[in-house]
């Protein structure tokens, strides 16, 4: 049996967030467990892509929290929430999530979160990022090594390194 009072692995706490003046998230709470999962569904417009962002760190966060493996990210920049294991294509709409069991790199539409394929990765799942000059993603992990994932097109995707 799961331990109740353990610490989720996401969790979103009164989040609002938007582009402008614009709110597209209101309010938003939830927790997801550790090895737990969330589906995120509605028609085009309702946010889900604004979610992913978020969580990302592109779009204004006016209110609220958000929390990975009880690390507040809420005032992280972008680029200093790859630890995390999440690197996002932001033109395509491409989530690439690094995955400690199994060692995998899960790579989601975020349009509509199928996945569109998953790659061997190292052990150890240390952080994850995307760079959108190379379009390529990378995973280091503890057992040293590096993936590097690249961005064909929108639904293609292969390793390009592993260096240990």
């Amino acid at each position: 049996m799961a331990d109740s009072t353990a610490e989720p692995l996401l969790a979103f706490k009164n989040v609002r967030a938007g582009y402008g003046e614009a709110v597209v998230l209101d309010d938003l709470t939830f927790e997801m467990p550790e090895r737990g999962s969330l589906a995120v569904l509605g028609r085009n417009g309702v946010g889900k892509s604004t979610l992913l962002l978020t969580l990302m760190g592109f779009p204004q966060l006016r209110r609220g929290s958000i929390v990975w493996r009880g690390a507040a990210l809420t005032r992280l920049a972008p680029h200093r929430r790859a630890p995390a294991g999440l690197g996002f294509d932001v033109k395509n709409h491409i989530l690439f999530v690094a995955c400690a069991d199994p060692a995998t790199m899960v790579i989601r539409d975020a349009n509509d979160g199928k996945i569109l394929t998953a790659l061997p990765i190292g052990a150890g799942v240390d952080g994850a990022g995307f760079n959108s000059n190379t379009m390529e993603a990378f995973s280091s992990q503890r057992d040293g090594s590096l993936t590097v994932v690249k961005e064909n097109s929108p639904v293609s995707f292969a390793i390009s390194q592993n260096v240990k």
